[in-house]
């Protein structure tokens, strides 16, 4: 930056060039960061003031907030493992898609799948009269239910009865889960429906809905005794066992000896490598030509198949070739009965693949081996 005399004496800047188109950088960059703050601003206004949550036709004109959940306060549900339950969810809802449809006519309001179809979510198959076509009607729920793939399903707060949906309730110190009641841990449900609560008997503890003994000690009717166990034995949680090098004949620890080219391990004993177990004795695996041994066992070597004791030389067929110790056919020959490769002749509207044909999409195969379009 340079400088001058005015008229009057003072010293006035002088912008140069350069200076001046570095100001015009840093107020652009200015003007940018201002106009990202104002848009920012009015998205979030925008989102909160938009209703963006799912609704789920339940199929009545029930509110799902008067369902009644009991007393239980709903931060003191044990909702498990959310995997689990997930899990759960995916298994219901696939129990109730149809089963894929081959060998007849896709109808109205229905989609291919693999080499068949089956009825659009909503719809099921129709309970037809023998030759009559296959058709998909519309879904029915009843009350209190929702329309679920090809089939219906109860709300939450509702179990299945038949073709209807009966309400249940949860007792104090109790939930409801997949239409079942569940009391809290330290509470069992009783015959009236009800969660009582429960103590666990001396050297026990409570588990979930029922009560289980510490270790060292047994179940003995409604209580907990300690763990009678014989000399070097060890406990185990609620049971005891041997130490190692010591097997257990009915209460007793008894050493183990193991025979020659044997070894101890754990509560019994093992062959050497070489060597296979034969009743109480060790014996030498004899290893036949071409074969390599594998342990207490051998093997044939690659390109070589076992022949009761020996390894004989696998000879591929015409169009076919060896791998490991196995013939394969090449892509488009199937393995005949007598060893052979014989070339795979698809249908029309069909197409090879390794080692048998497929229908087209769009098509389904036939008793006759042809296929036929859906």
């Amino acid at each position: 930056m340079k400088s001058t005399s005015s008229a009057r004496g003072r010293i006035l800047p002088v912008v140069t060039f350069h200076n001046e188109t570095r100001l015009l950088r840093i107020l652009a960059a200015s003007l940018l960061v201002l106009a990202m703050m104002v848009t920012g601003a009015a998205l979030a206004q925008t989102s909160s003031d938009t209703d963006t949550s799912p609704v789920v036709e339940t199929g009545s004109d029930t509110d799902s907030s008067e369902i009644d959940s009991g007393e239980t306060d709903s931060s003191e549900i044990d909702v498990g493992d959310d995997q689990a339950e997930r899990s759960a969810g995916d298994r219901r809802v696939a129990a109730l898609v149809m089963p894929i449809q081959t060998g007849s006519t896709m109808p109205a309001n229905a989609r291919m799948a693999g080499n068949g179809w089956r009825c659009l979510d909503g719809y099921r198959l129709a309970d037809g009269t023998d030759g009559a076509p296959p058709a998909c009607t519309a879904v029915q729920p009843p009350a209190y239910a929702v329309k679920v793939a090809n089939g219906w399903a109860c709300v939450s707060g509702y179990v299945r009865n038949d073709q209807s949906c009966i309400r249940i309730t949860a007792p104090s110190y109790g939930y409801i889960r997949d239409g079942a009641v569940i009391c809290h841990a330290g509470y069992a449900l009783d015959d009236s429906g009800a969660c009582v609560a429960f103590s666990a008997p001396p050297n026990a503890m409570i588990q979930g809905n029922s009560w289980v003994c510490r270790a060292g000690y047994e179940r003995d009717g409604e209580g907990c005794v300690a763990i009678a166990m014989a000399a070097q034995g060890v406990v185990r949680g609620n049971e005891w066992q041997c130490r190692a090098g010591y097997r257990r004949v009915e209460d007793q620890c008894i050493a183990v000896i193991a025979p020659a080219h044997g070894y101890v391990q754990g509560n019994g004993w093992q062959c050497y490598p070489g060597y296979r177990r034969d009743g109480d004795e060790c014996v030498k695996v004899v290893v036949p030509p071409h074969a390599t041994l594998r342990g207490d066992r051998w093997q044939c070597n690659t390109s070589f198949k076992q022949d009761g004791d020996v390894c004989v030389a696998l000879v591929a067929p015409d169009n076919g070739y060896v791998q490991g110790s196995s013939v394969k056919c090449f892509a488009g020959f199937a393995s005949g009965e007598d060893g052979t490769c014989n070339r795979i002749v698809a249908p029309a509207n069909a197409t090879v693949r390794n080692d048998r044909w497929t229908c087209n999409p769009g098509y389904t195969r036939t008793e006759e081996g042809t296929c036929r379009r859906l």
